[in-house]
């Protein structure tokens, strides 16, 4: 493979990637961060910037929602979700949180971006044995210029059905207490036809141990090494 490019999680900056990119030291590696404030825009911004070569797209949290989008381009080889979702609400046979819950919480992003940054931050922490210091790697991470209410729209997309028209290897991480992506979604995936693997923890974040053997043993049974 000629690149990996990692997309970060909403309203966090790519260096969010430098822990994981020295764990698995290539030099093809490029993080890259938000430019748009809408969806549908950064898809497009994206695939733009896309190279012309083969390469492996790494997602994490709501990038994944926009990365199956961008799978959809010729020279993506291979497609990793961290802690992501083709749909990330709930319905009747589907794990989730309720689309309410995402258009309050948007509703108070506009009326209190940092109480709403705060929350969100929390969340992300939640339940980590040692959430205090999780929340302080995190916060210098945040990026308030990009965490832009209209992105968090792509929460509310369910690309569920577009999966039937890659012919690539996709790989999904969860954690098995993940405050917001519910590991339930593990057998849902599986059924997609999605090779899904369930790490100890509240969340897949780029820096955790058990992450960079799991990706490795994973591009090599793919050939993408």
């Amino acid at each position: 493979m000629s690149w990996r490019i990692a997309l970060p999680g909403w309203g966090v900056r790519g260096e969010i990637f430098q822990p994981l990119q020295q764990a698995l030291p290539r030099s093809d590696w490029q993080a890259w961060d938000w430019s748009q404030v809408r969806p549908e825009a950064q898809v497009e911004d994206w695939a733009e910037r896309l190279p012309a070569t083969e390469g492996v797209l790494y997602a994490w949290s709501l990038s994944g929602v926009l990365a199956l989008d961008l799978a959809r381009q010729p020279q993506v080889r291979a497609l990793v979700l961290l802690a992501s979702s083709p749909y990330w609400c709930a319905d009747a046979a589907w794990p989730g949180m309720a689309a309410a819950h995402w258009r309050d919480f948007q509703a108070r992003l506009r009326a209190s971006p940092p109480a709403a940054g705060r929350e969100f931050l929390a969340l992300q922490a939640h339940g980590d044995a040692a959430a205090a210091s999780l929340r302080r790697r995190l916060q210098p991470l945040q990026w308030p210029a990009r965490q832009a209410p209209e992105l968090l729209d792509a929460l509310l997309w369910d690309r569920r059905a577009a999966l039937a028209a890659l012919s690539l290897p996709i790989l999904v991480v969860l954690a098995a207490a993940d405050a917001l992506l519910p590991v339930a979604q593990a057998e849902p995936l599986r059924r997609l036809g999605l090779e899904v693997i369930v790490l100890p923890g509240s969340h897949v974040l780029p820096w955790s141990p058990q992450l960079a053997p799991v990706l490795t043993d994973w591009e090599a049974r793919h050939g993408l090494a």
